[in-house]
């Protein structure tokens, strides 16, 4: 005769093993009844009340198993660490749901959140605050090392050490980097990043054809308001990145881009500077710059930091590249009206960075390399 005991508490707890597909029960002692249940015999059908005394009973610990039914899938959720930026590998908050691994990397930090029973990963991390940045700070100041420019492209001056050529039919241009308006000037709101490249003086280039090319990739502004937070505020992934060949040293003529390509990881590839025409007897640079020109409350920024990662197809073009900023009071005024005098200050630019065929990643800031307000964003790795 095999017996069914009805039990409430028992039918619970089943119940929910059968919904995780999974359960725990015990090691547990604790008082059993008096109760009254009953018994069927379950080769007849037959049953009968029974009742048993109250008594103390011990369980061992035990796993119950269950399939189907329970909707038992459970999602890898990343926790409140994912995202902040700390200075360590964290180790507490990592997962909300899920099982988390072991946290990898040096800095910024990833880990996952893996499901369960069929339930999905989330890959979670963390970027690195402030220290994390030591390499790119030290590219940075590198890059930034010249000071104390005041004029607008100073006449004539010598290279600094750091500078790494000299562009092309620009004689008064200075071979360091320019600070100028390091916060905007009052009541401008706005500020457009942008590059400049040319082939170095002097020095010889390679046949200037369709296959040579210039390509920027991953290219963003961040912003560093007065209450002491950075935001980024133009993005190449978002908003784009676009341009022209401008006669050097933008006296005139303007072309159009003969390769302008966006590819598809979101670079952008357009022809290195064409050589002297009829409407341009020193010929052309390429310059290029963000498609849309963020604004902000007037007062409420006081520096920018602009990073991009830019490579060239051919090493024997001997370019040079400088990144820069522009501050506006109003980026609406159409075509060059934007550059009138009282309409626009510039912020300054880098040395000028020779180009290779591997990416390499230009930094630009108005702020001493020294002086960068804490709390910067992970940046891109030299």
């Amino acid at each position: 005769m095999k017996f069914l005991l009805g039990s409430a508490s028992l039918l619970a707890l089943i119940s929910a093993a059968h919904a995780q597909d999974a359960l725990k029960i015990g090691p547990l002692t604790g008082p059993v009844g008096p109760f009254t249940g009953t018994v069927t015999d379950t080769t007849d059908g037959s049953s009968a009340s029974v009742t048993f005394p109250a008594q103390t009973i011990t369980l061992p610990g035990q796993s119950i198993t269950t399939t189907g039914g329970g909707g038992g899938a459970v999602n890898g959720v990343c926790g409140s660490a994912n995202g902040v930026a700390v200075s360590n590998a964290p180790t507490a908050n990592l997962c909300s749901a899920g099982s988390p691994t072991s946290v990898s990397g040096s800095g910024p930090w990833t880990w996952s959140c893996n499901g369960s029973n069929g339930g999905s990963n989330a890959t979670c991390s963390a970027p690195v605050s402030g220290g994390g940045n030591s390499a790119a700070l030290a590219a940075l100041a590198h890059q930034m090392t010249c000071t104390g420019f005041v004029l607008h492209w100073p006449n004539k001056v010598t290279p600094c050490a750091e500078s790494e050529g000299q562009p092309i039919v620009i004689d008064n241009y200075s071979g360091g980097a320019i600070y100028e308006t390091s916060t905007p000037p009052s009541g401008f709101k706005s500020v457009q990043g942008w590059g400049a490249v040319y082939q170095i003086d002097g020095a010889s280039v390679a046949p200037n054809n369709a296959r040579d090319t210039v390509t920027i990739a991953n290219y963003q502004t961040w912003a560093h308001y007065t209450n002491g937070t950075w935001a980024k505020i133009q993005d190449q992934a978002t908003i784009g990145v676009s341009g022209a060949n401008y006669a050097a040293d933008f006296g005139g003529a303007i072309k159009n881009f003969s390769v302008s390509t966006v590819n598809s990881d979101g670079s952008y590839t357009f022809n290195t500077p064409p050589p002297a025409d009829g409407s341009s007897s020193v010929g052309y640079n390429d310059h290029f710059f963000f498609n849309t020109i963020p604004t902000f409350t007037a007062g409420s920024v006081d520096g920018i930091l602009t990073e991009a990662q830019i490579k060239t197809n051919d090493a024997a073009q001997n370019l040079v590249v400088q990144f820069g900023a522009d501050w506006y009071l109003d980026p609406s005024i159409p075509g060059q009206g934007v550059f009138n005098s009282s309409n626009y200050a510039e912020a300054g630019g880098t040395n000028w960075i020779k180009l290779t065929t591997s990416y390499r990643t230009v930094y630009f800031t108005t702020f001493q390399p020294s002086a960068i307000p804490a709390g910067l964003p992970q940046l891109l790795s030299p």
